[in-house]
């Protein structure tokens, strides 16, 4: 039957969706460096946002980044949709560590 909403709930959430739906939304691959030089492959709807998230937010910040704070992003990558973020994420995230500094511009 779908998911039950308390009253005047689901006009609010539907109005989310709509927004959502109607936004063309811009993601964006990103290449962190971390305080102990390895590399953290992710993707994000505002990078700005994400870095300070992972420097500063234990409840939104990535756990495995919290002991190699602080991290600066240093490469992003734009993409129209979130899909196709995700299959470039996985892509690079089986790349062996020389390639990601080749891609940063870094050798």
């Amino acid at each position: 039957m779908g998911v039950r909403f308390p009253p005047g709930a689901q006009n609010i959430f539907e109005d989310k969706i709509f927004c959502v739906n109607a936004m063309n939304m811009t993601w964006y691959l990103y290449i962190a460096r971390c305080n102990d030089e390895t590399l953290y492959t992710g993707i994000t709807t505002n990078p700005a946002r994400r870095e300070k998230e992972h420097n500063f937010s234990d409840a939104f910040g990535a756990k495995s980044l919290r002991n190699k704070r602080p991290i600066q992003i240093v490469y992003t990558e734009v993409f129209h949709d979130q899909s196709g973020a995700r299959k470039r994420e996985a892509e690079i995230k089986k790349w062996k560590r020389k390639y990601k500094l080749k891609l940063i511009g870094e050798n």
